[in-house]
């Protein structure tokens, strides 16, 4: 499971939506990522993934 490397770079753009079952069939929208960027972002900070074969980390950083 994980975010596939290829999907990195346009994880949190909005031009890019996409969305995918959670491990426990979850449904989402695909915008919730775009949000949470736009807000981060709105703050000074940055939001990155990085992702194997074990899974996705997600990183919120803010000044």
């Amino acid at each position: 499971m994980g975010v596939p490397n290829a999907l990195l770079p346009r994880l949190f753009t909005r031009e890019h939506r996409t969305s995918r079952p959670g491990t426990a069939g979850e449904k989402g929208n695909g915008l919730g990522l775009t949000f949470t960027h736009e807000i981060v972002k709105s703050h000074g900070g940055s939001l990155w993934a990085e992702s194997d074969k074990g899974g996705s980390t997600f990183y919120v950083a803010l000044p």
